[in-house]
């Protein structure tokens, strides 16, 4: 997997998957690879990649909505 900071996440694996990045008001970036990274440990053998590459692109862009 590789987080592609506003353009969203690619992983390769069994499969491709890919993940266009959303757009959100840029307040601090610090911490939203960890929380992609965390997400990702969390579910991933829970959901399919396409689903799991989703939600953690959403996780990480709330994390850049808030200072600190």
């Amino acid at each position: 997997m590789v987080t592609l900071s506003e353009k969203g996440i690619y992983m390769l694996g069994d499969g491709e998957w890919e993940v266009l990045g959303n757009k959100v008001e840029l307040a601090d970036p610090c911490g939203a690879g960890d929380t992609v990274a965390a997400v990702l440990s969390l579910f991933y053998n829970e959901i399919d990649n396409q689903k799991l590459l989703e939600i953690c692109n959403i996780a990480g862009s709330i994390v850049c909505e808030h200072v600190g």
